[in-house]
């Protein structure tokens, strides 16, 4: 699975609605509007996704062991 069910836990950090159907679609923006307690918890808990695993010190980890995975240790005689 990928994609946006791979990211958000409907309940838990957003809502889902199945594929195909308009009326789940018109219906997820009013129950948030009703629900200020559910907005901030869903809201909480994907700032919370975010920052664990795409934060800035996560980014800079992957792009450091994709660089020394890539790059060979220096020759001999070089630096």
């Amino acid at each position: 699975m990928g994609g946006i069910p791979s990211l958000i836990r409907d309940g838990e950090n957003g809502l889902l609605v199945p594929a195909g159907s308009p009326d789940a679609l018109a219906q997820a923006p009013g129950r948030l509007a009703a629900d200020p307690d559910l907005r901030r918890r869903l809201g909480d808990a994907g700032r919370r996704l975010v920052e664990s695993d795409y934060g800035v010190e996560r980014a800079v980890a992957a792009w450091l062991a994709l660089y020394q995975e890539l790059v060979p240790a220096a020759a001999p005689g070089r630096g």
